[in-house]
């Protein structure tokens, strides 16, 4: 049957030109297939170009059972379900019906838009953007009766980052639910009750987590139960579910509460004055908490705190705000429904309070975000959810299918299994039919300065400056901090005349706009640009790596599943420390080869690839690469194999 799909000339073919058979999108579909039909664990790594989407959407669509797809951003998920499966829709001989689901800060809510923008708020108090903010209410208040959807994406007035989103949108917190004015126009609801309804439901893993995690709140549940489960880019997972299987609250997490407070007292409750107090009470708190931090961008276990006389005094004083609120809004319960919503958030918040100051389990890391003097963020985070995955999992009769290029770790899966306890399970690798030893060349040049060198940037510009003017720019720099990403930039600048693009500077979509529209960039930035990048073509033919991508040793989190795994005798560095930088690192090496016509360099200037014992998993996990040491050669492949007009 499926090779009615697949196939020379098979319906892809008329699909997609220039369509070719390719063995490894076959194979990984009828092992798809089978595991939809034995309702099976399967995890499949499918190297870049094996087709993996289309492997796996046609078994969906042709084995008639209800399937969640689940992708790791919201961009991705959009490619697939505006285009992708769209584009089998004309060649699949049956009616489907296809969601598109997000989380709920990406629909309008109609109760809150009515609560909010009639209100005093802070956002509209704003001297400096009041006239701004109302021009973007009254255009927001008209689109709100013409849309059908809510989806604030389709409303290209507001900014992704703008301080009137939480205005307008719910969470699982403010939500009224059933008891809500407007539930029976709820866009949630709407959407919610679209995909209980369709063959196919599209989603991303932030949703995924966030409603497995309140299954027992009820309202709450926004997914059906799905006979067929898809994770693409599976190997985010373990890393988002820590997020949502753990507990966190930050300092806009209690803006918005003090905002919502002052809202209902003013609006509503005008009798209950101490509301005024609480909302007052909170406010000092959390500006003295932030007060009492000693720099401005740092992570830290809570230990490494606690001993602080100014933090605990503050952290102590908001214990005791949160307690008087606690008590104040206890009495006035039954008044408004919005008022015991407030209510269950303090209780929430009291007990996370008394749990992080007394961070007695030790399966659990209590740790600190502070990123600006505006924000922090107190983390407890599960240093297993192996366990809890799979007790919320194993309930669902279903085929559970896990499918990433980058999944394997010198070629196994121990690495992703654990993580996420998968046991029974099947496992397929499927290698990327590019040929890699004569479209790329590896690089780890000779001389390279030391990981740690102060002088680093300047030495690797001196090394590397003539390489990417051969190239012509079309050149991705990929950095492991921030720092590297600016000193690179400034040294960069002084001595190459192409456009030089950092992180930071705009928004990613912008920045990978320029790129692409500037056609000799270079493009310097760090975590973000390692992944979800789909550049093809001449446009990008050299990507660059700082150093390998080990976690930075005094990040909290890593901390403290170090020693986590020291109590059970397990060494941290190959359990932990060098699968993470190994599939970083698969990532980072993605960028370069996206199609089969693509040529280009890679350059990793990190000399421990080659000189530690360790160098070997990380070479052993790349595709089949030639490589060299010599720069000369860099060149040289550059420019005779090289696509693209090319300044000499």
């Amino acid at each position: 049957m499926l090779k009615k799909y697949f196939g020379e000339s098979g319906k892809l073919s008329d699909l997609i030109e220039g369509y070719q058979l390719r063995n490894e999108q076959l194979e990984m579909s009828e092992a798809i297939m089978e595991a939809i039909s034995d309702k099976s664990v399967l995890v499949v790594e499918a190297g870049t170009g094996t087709g993996k989407t289309f492997a796996y959407l046609v078994p969906s669509i042709l084995s008639e059972k209800k399937v969640i797809i689940s992708t790791g951003s919201i961009t991705l998920q959009e490619q697939l379900f505006y285009k992708d499966i769209n584009a089998l829709k004309q060649i699949v001989d049956k009616e489907l019906i296809i969601s598109l689901l997000k989380g709920r800060k990406n629909y309008l809510c109609l109760h809150r838009v009515e609560q909010n923008l009639h209100c005093q708020s802070d956002f509209f108090n704003d001297k400096n953007t009041s006239s701004y903010n109302f021009e973007i209410i009254s255009k927001l208040k008209k689109w709100s009766r013409e849309t059908t959807t809510g989806e604030l994406s389709n409303f290209s007035d507001i900014a992704e980052d703008s301080k009137l989103i939480p205005l307008i949108t719910s969470n699982n917190d403010n939500c009224l639910g059933r008891k809500c004015d407007f539930y029976d126009k709820c866009f949630v609801v709407k959407a919610r009750d679209k995909a209980a309804k369709s063959d196919i439901i599209v989603i991303n893993h932030h949703l995924f987590f966030s409603d497995l995690s309140l299954k027992d709140s009820g309202f709450g549940e926004i997914l059906p139960d799905p006979d067929v489960m898809i994770f693409d880019e599976a190997h985010q997972l373990p890393d988002i579910a820590l997020q949502y299987f753990g507990d966190s609250f930050s300092s806009g997490n209690l803006s918005f509460l003090i905002q919502d407070i002052k809202d209902i007292y003013l609006n509503e409750l005008r009798d209950i004055k101490q509301l005024k107090i609480v909302s007052l009470k909170i406010s000092n708190a959390k500006d003295k908490l932030l007060e009492s931090f000693t720099g401005y961008s740092f992570k830290k276990e809570w230990d490494a705190l606690v001993h602080e006389k100014p933090v605990q005094d503050a952290f102590n004083q908001l214990i005791d705000s949160i307690n008087f609120a606690y008590e104040v809004v206890k009495i006035s319960l039954d008044r408004s429904d919005e008022l015991d919503l407030i209510f269950e958030r303090l209780t929430k918040l009291k007990l996370f309070l008394k749990n992080f100051k007394s961070a007695l389990d030790s399966d659990i890391s209590y740790w600190i975000e502070v990123k600006s003097k505006n924000y922090f963020k107190f983390n407890m985070t599960p240093l297993d959810i192996s366990r809890q995955y799979q007790e919320m999992i194993g309930i669902k009769d279903a085929a559970w299918i896990y499918t990433s290029a980058t999944i394997s770790v010198n070629e196994t899966f121990e690495y992703f299994n654990k993580k996420l306890g998968l046991s029974p399970y099947k496992e397929k690798t499927f290698n990327s039919p590019f040929d890699y030893e004569h479209q790329a060349l590896l690089c780890v040049p000779r001389c390279l300065p030391e990981v740690n060198d102060s002088n680093k940037a300047e030495r690797l510009v001196e090394l590397l400056s003539n390489v990417i003017k051969v190239n012509n720019g079309r050149c991705f720099f990929l950095c492991t901090s921030h720092f590297v990403v600016n000193k690179l930039y400034d040294e960069f600048s002084k001595v190459l005349s192409f456009p030089i693009l950092k992180q930071g500077d705009k928004s990613r979509k912008a920045l990978l706009e320029d790129f692409k529209r500037l056609g000799d960039a270079i493009l310097i930035g760090t975590s973000s640009f390692w992944e979800g990048v789909d550049i093809k073509g001449d446009l990008l033919s050299c990507v660059i790596i700082e150093k390998l991508p080990f976690s930075a040793p005094d990040d909290p989190l890593l901390k403290a599943k170090i020693k986590y795994l020291k109590k059970q005798n397990i060494d941290s560095f190959s359990a932990l420390q060098l699968p993470e930088a190994v599939i970083s690192l698969k990532q980072g090496v993605g960028r370069l080869i996206r199609d089969k016509e693509d040529k280009g360099t890679l350059i990793i200037c990190d000399n421990r690839i080659v000189c530690k014992s360790y160098g070997s998993i990380f070479l052993k996990s790349l595709p089949p690469l030639k490589k060299t040491r010599s720069i000369d050669k860099v060149e040289n492949f550059i420019l005779h194999h090289v696509k693209g007009d090319i300044k000499k």
